[in-house]
């Protein structure tokens, strides 16, 4: 029928026009994975459904498995979502990546037609990357080091 499901232990989930970006939590308890349904996209956590989003995917979970971050897609601009926080606007934002303690995040941003890497903390956005398991970022034009 053209249409897709997903299997998560014995339980058929579906059915979907499309199914992508699926990812468990630290513990294998919970799955993440985002969803097609006429033409707008959800995220699922578990059994909760996240959205509509026009596109959404890159879930990824904290080390500890308390927090989740994804994009999305919303009116054409992008937006990144950790927790309950939401990050944005952005030309596109993706990938994001915990620091190993779970309290930074850094992601891929394009801002006016030029790509940068971010991170993300105390709900904060600064130009910047996760070095091992180094923050550095730029405050106020100068490199910072974040403990």
């Amino acid at each position: 029928d053209g249409k897709y499901y997903l299997y998560v232990g014995k339980e058929k989930v579906g059915p979907f026009d499309d199914v992508l970006y699926s990812t468990f939590s630290p513990d294998g308890k919970t799955l993440a994975y985002s969803v097609e349904i006429d033409k707008k996209w959800y995220l699922y956590v578990g059994k909760e459904k996240i959205g509509p989003f026009d596109d959404v995917y890159s879930p990824e979970f904290s080390p500890d498995g308390k927090n989740l971050a994804y994009s999305a897609e919303i009116d054409g601009k992008w937006y990144l979502f950790v927790g309950k926080e939401k990050v944005g606007t952005f030309d596109y934002a993706g990938f994001p990546i915990f620091s190993p303690d779970g309290k930074t995040l850094s992601f891929t941003a394009k801002i006016d037609g030029k790509w940068y890497e971010k991170v993300f903390f105390n709900s904060q956005t600064y130009t910047g990357s996760i070095c091992g398991n180094k923050v550095v970022y730029i405050k106020d034009g100068k490199i910072m080091l974040k403990d």
